[in-house]
């Protein structure tokens, strides 16, 4: 899984624990640290809200019907995993707080916080502290030595995790290359019909039918009701024949985003392995590197320094501090490129992006730049299994961290 989304490596030298991780929920506790803010009026009420097992799209459904209000009118800082206990802050629109003693939702409790003349909106947010138990390891004890390398070197690989392609099927890289290249059928065939052995029985027959006889008409026969854009899309082919790109514009635009936003994170991910081998730090700079600066515990990743021969020591200096973080680009229509080593690579990697088209109405995406690195401190307690306490900034992955210690396959239990 991890060679298909461009992770390859770790930072760690020690053997991997081994074992697997949310064997249920309550293995895997998310809660948010939230940006403050005044709570004492406002057109809208801000709760936290405590849930199990719950998608966070499909929580929010759940939570205007009961209310009986537009989903649009409920707002949040991040989504968060399912298969876990999550805590997290919601902004409702125009609700009185006397209307959530009312609402009873299954594995959910509400709390009021108070009220905000300001939605909660993506992204406000510091970070998520997380609290995870890794089960049926076979080398506990190595446990502890792998949490002090992490705090030696100051941090893990700032990858970007299985859930940015698909967990089950880890295709929207695949699918988003093609978008932004302008091959729509490719990216049509790729999203409707590539099969994986982890999908149901009946849908892996259904795809690969599909890929191998592009028979659109018995292809939406045999593909499950419940695969509803694919269905939405072949029945567009079917009504208009040839029609690949005008199938992809009739999905909601934050679909079509995630394969581009894919697609970049692929070649991150590329670039971040690269580094590794090639013997580069991720915890340091060389000349070329181009860092952020870090305010408040969070990347500013709009305040960009690029390393020469006057700066490096400085540079050297805040990153040792925890001030400053290397990073690397998030291709899109303006990204800026290091120099020296560093630049070697990036182009190295993204030579054919020349051919990307990130000014296409459907994929209008910009570029940035991001640490390739997280800083974390894990606390590790080794009793019958093994627990990890750790916070990470904003747009980290959780998994970055666990796949230090695990160093196997499939840590993900069914």
């Amino acid at each position: 899984m991890e060679e298909l989304i461009g992770i390859r490596g770790y930072i760690t030298k020690t053997p991997g624990t081994g074992g697997v991780i949310r064997k249920s929920p309550e293995d895997f506790v998310v809660e948010e640290i939230p940006v403050e803010r005044n709570l004492q009026a406002g057109k809208y009420l801000i709760v936290e809200v405590k849930k199990k097992n719950w998608d966070t799209h499909l929580f929010v459904r759940a939570l205007a019907r009961a209310l009986e209000i537009p989903e649009r009118y409920i707002s949040w800082a991040g989504t968060k995993d399912k298969r876990a206990v999550t805590v997290q802050r919601f902004s409702i629109l125009g609700v009185d707080e006397s209307r959530i003693s009312e609402v009873r939702i299954r594995d959910a409790e509400i709390r009021v916080l108070g009220r905000s003349h300001q939605p909660i909106s993506l992204g406000d947010l510091i970070g998520n502290l997380f609290k995870i138990v890794i089960r049926d390891a076979k080398h506990p004890e190595r446990a502890e030595r792998i949490t002090e390398e992490i705090k030696e070197i100051g941090g893990v690989p700032n990858f970007f995790g299985e859930q940015r392609f698909g967990t089950t099927r880890p295709i929207s890289h695949l699918v988003g290359e093609k978008l932004l290249k302008g091959d729509y059928r490719g990216a049509f065939f790729t999203y409707v019909a590539m099969p994986f052995e982890e999908e149901r029985k009946e849908v892996r027959e259904a795809r690969r039918y599909i890929l191998e006889t592009e028979d659109l008409e018995k292809g939406l026969e045999l593909l499950p009701r419940y695969l509803k854009y694919e269905r939405m899309m072949i029945r567009h082919v079917l009504k208009r024949p040839g029609d690949f790109r005008g199938a992809f514009e009739i999905l909601p635009r934050n679909l079509r985003m995630m394969f581009a936003h894919a697609y970049q994170s692929y070649l991150f991910n590329l670039i971040v392995s690269r580094r590794m081998e090639r013997g580069l730090p991720l915890n340091d700079v060389v000349i070329g590197d181009i860092v952020c600066f870090m305010k408040g515990g969070v990347p500013e990743t709009e305040r960009l320094r690029e390393v020469d021969e006057r700066n490096i020591e400085t540079i050297r200096k805040l990153v040792k501090e925890g001030r400053a973080l290397p990073t690397a680009p998030i291709i899109g229509e303006s990204t800026p490129l290091a120099s020296g080593e560093p630049g070697e690579i990036e182009r190295e990697i993204l030579k054919d992006s020349s051919s990307l088209n990130f000014r296409d109405s459907t994929l209008n995406t910009s570029g940035m730049r991001r640490p390739i690195i997280v800083p974390v401190s894990p606390e590790c307690d080794i009793k019958d299994e093994i627990l990890l306490r750790f916070s990470l900034f904003k747009g980290a992955y959780a998994t970055s961290v666990l796949r230090e210690y695990l160093k196997s396959k499939d840590p993900i239990s069914d």
